[in-house]
């Protein structure tokens, strides 16, 4: 009954990981300001399915791996990685405020404050990325131009910095942005090669690093699938 259970789980998973994403015309409506891009990370969607290759490097280490990853806004999300030869490394899931990591090698769950260590993709940046939800967007924001750019800053009551975004002004896209903490940057996020997909513009590109462990990870996003349904057992600990 178990193998039956992580069959059908894998299935929804995967769902139409074969097909390519459709284009779609020109046209296509923008959010309407900077902050509601930065907020939503550029045309909002509820919900998405893709499936990726990354390559990893952190310190002086560095692998090439497959992934999938379920997204359900506004605090739901799975990524389950394999080897390049199909074999799985880990799956780490998002269900509110509760997160867990299975580490395949070791047989071993992980949960909370465990986890940073046993990836070495940050669950952090990978939240941030496609979960978007977070309080640094909702404090001190404000607009200003710059060379058909539009730069958000927000910042504490104090002024020190916490977010910085770039978005680019004729098409209301989300090129690149900075996390801040202790005045530091601590995860710089570039978006590239978006690409109309079901009605909304997905960047097939993600390139971030962040500052400490220091680690440089590049996503090619292969497949997306724009609004599936999702069920909630699929992101359960």
């Amino acid at each position: 009954m178990k193998r039956r259970h992580s069959l059908l789980v894998m299935s929804l998973i995967l769902g139409c990981a074969g097909e390519r994403p459709a284009l779609v015309p020109e046209g296509l409506t923008t959010p309407r300001d900077a902050l509601a891009v930065v907020r939503t990370g550029g045309d909002p969607v509820s919900s998405l399915r893709a499936t990726f290759t990354a390559r990893v490097q952190r310190n002086d280490t560095a692998e090439r791996v497959r992934g999938v990853l379920l997204v359900r806004r506004p605090d739901r999300f799975r990524m389950r990685l394999s080897s390049l030869l199909g074999f799985t490394i880990l799956d780490y899931t998002l269900d509110g405020e509760a997160d867990r990591l299975w580490l395949a090698g070791r047989d071993e769950v992980l949960s909370g404050a465990e986890i940073p260590a046993g990836m070495s993709l940050s669950p952090e940046a990978v939240r941030w990325i496609f979960l978007r939800a977070d309080e640094r967007l909702e404090r001190g924001c404000h607009e200003t131009a710059a060379d058909g750019t539009a730069l958000v800053e927000c910042a504490d009551d104090a002024g020190i910095p916490l977010y910085r975004g770039y978005v680019q002004r004729s098409s209301g896209l989300l090129e690149r942005e900075i996390v801040f903490e202790e005045n530091a940057a601590r995860l710089t996020v570039s978006y590239g090669d978006y690409r109309p997909t079901a009605g909304v513009r997905l960047p097939y590109s993600i390139e971030w690093i962040e500052a400490e462990p220091l680690t440089r990870v590049v996503i090619d996003i292969d497949t997306y699938e724009v609004n599936p349904d999702l069920p909630a057992p699929l992101f359960a600990g």
